[in-house]
């Protein structure tokens, strides 16, 4: 245990402990987190202003805002490891062990679930890379009595838990956000959620809080990590599970559709082959102040291709601006800006991707402090290559009911806007509907990207793409 530091006599303890325990599961459970205990980790966050004084940053704090934090003047980010042997105590491994093979042996909607299952996705202690959590404990004490009335084990079991869960959000469980969350994947994606999604970006950490949850009723979960979501702020994710028969299910597959580019995994074990890309492209020379947040990734399994529809590709870059660049990224547009889902190399003016979403709309982007700068123009991938909007001739651009994500409404004021990859940006057109299902801008470019936003909304502004007069949207 080469990071116990302190701790190592408590590591000792647990160590004779193992020694002590018969041949059977639980020597075999707590061989297999033992084993992995010495690359496991946190992190924490911390703000130093000019005079080197050091505070403590919130968990639910979203990749924009740290990176303007990161990128301020009279301020530094900084980033510390906390290594699980410095802290972890016999006491909270030796119940998390217990608890959880009570939950695949007693269970009955767990006991379909073989040992490698039981050991990736419902015995590991960890859902992320945030503080410890001894969540079978909290959670089976607070929900004990509801998971008992659950008579047995049936094709929808799995479901049924995580919708209890996903409901069901109380204050003391969600600290330091304190506040209950609407979901934002059922029918009435509120104003009142979005305005408290403004204030408490970060509900990737209350979809880990699900993960733990679904773990101490005996259900397996993983919380996989999206860089980008569409809807949301910062690197998020998905709460998958899996059915009574095995397999993986993804709740939220229904609600984003295309717009998923890359995916992520805990790894819960110590394999050197998984790489953290923030560290990998400083390998390459880069600064540190020049690698973007986005794709600080310890610990991260690429997931993408076993739950998505998924492409590779290679793009020759036409600039020499471009190919003189040591990595571009790749980016999705969301939330009103191109955020980084992955990144490439540049090697013989080529970047090349593999591995993503095969149905979103990208653009190539270049990244330095802060601030990232789109390359080329935005693109769909067919047929194993880009397709870019480039823009063609003018035509009349008749925006429609639902272009703007809700009827349009008279009197209203509303933004059309049209992306120019030679600016490259947004060219936009104010109007104040005046009536009716339709309204009519002319000469506007066919070929490229559009947005609709009515003035003050406050529910996200969708893109979109024509082809032969049908519309293809993107978060």
């Amino acid at each position: 245990m080469p990071h116990a530091g302190s701790n190592r006599a408590e590591i000792e303890r647990i160590i004779d402990w193992y020694d002590q325990l018969d041949e059977g599961d639980e020597r075999a459970a707590a061989g297999y987190l033992l084993a992995r205990i010495p690359g496991e980790y946190g992190l924490q966050m911390r703000l130093a202003d000019s005079a080197g004084k050091l505070t403590a940053l919130p968990s639910a704090i979203s990749i924009d805002s740290l990176e303007q934090l990161r990128h301020a003047p009279g301020s530094r980010l900084v980033i510390d490891t906390v290594w699980d042997a410095s802290t972890i105590t016999g006491s909270f491994l030796q119940s998390h062990i217990r608890l959880a093979l009570n939950a695949w042996k007693h269970y009955p909607w767990a006991r379909g679930y073989t040992f490698q299952q039981f050991t990736e996705y419902l015995l590991p202690y960890r859902v992320g890379i945030g503080p410890l959590m001894n969540g079978q404990q909290l959670f089976r004490d607070k929900y004990g009595a509801f998971i008992k009335d659950i008579p047995r084990a049936h094709d929808d079991t799995a479901q049924s838990l995580y919708r209890y869960f996903h409901t069901e959000a109380n204050e003391h469980e969600l600290t330091p956000l304190q506040y209950d969350v609407v979901t934002p994947f059922s029918d009435h994606v509120s104003e009142t959620y979005i305005q408290q999604r403004e204030l408490f970006p970060d509900l990737g950490e209350l979809l880990i809080v699900e993960a733990y949850k679904l773990r101490a009723a005996g259900v397996a979960a993983s919380f996989e990590y999206c860089t980008y979501m569409p809807r949301r702020n910062g690197m998020e994710g998905i709460v998958v599970l899996m059915d009574t028969a095995g397999k993986f299910i993804n709740p939220y597959q229904w609600a984003y559709g295309n717009n998923l580019a890359k995916m992520y995994r805990h790894a819960p074990y110590a394999d050197d082959s998984v790489k953290n890309p923030f560290r990998e492209i400083q390998l390459l020379g880069v600064p540190e102040h020049d690698v973007p947040l986005a794709l600080n990734l310890p610990r991260a399994l690429d997931v993408t291709a076993s739950r998505l529809s998924t492409v590779g590709f290679k793009i020759a870059l036409d600039s020499a601006g471009a190919a003189s660049q040591r990595v571009l990224y790749l980016g999705v547009y969301c939330n009103g800006d191109w955020k980084i889902v992955d990144w490439s190399p540049v090697k013989q003016d080529t970047v090349a991707f593999r591995n993503i979403g095969s149905d979103g709309l990208f653009h190539l982007l270049s990244y330095s402090r802060g601030k990232t700068t789109p390359v080329g123009a935005p693109f769909k991938v067919e047929n194993g290559a880009p397709h870019y909007y480039i823009g063609g001739k003018t035509e009349d651009m008749v925006i429609k009911t639902g272009d703007a994500g809700e009827p349009l409404q008279a009197g209203m004021n509303y933004v059309f806007s049209y992306w120019d990859h030679h600016t490259p940006g947004w060219i936009t057109y104010p109007f104040r509907h005046t009536g009716g299902e339709r309204h009519t801008i002319p000469h506007i470019p066919s070929e490229t990207i559009y947005k609709v936003e009515r003035v003050g909304a406050v529910t996200p502004v969708r893109i979109y793409t024509y082809a032969n007069w049908i519309g293809q949207w993107y978060w």
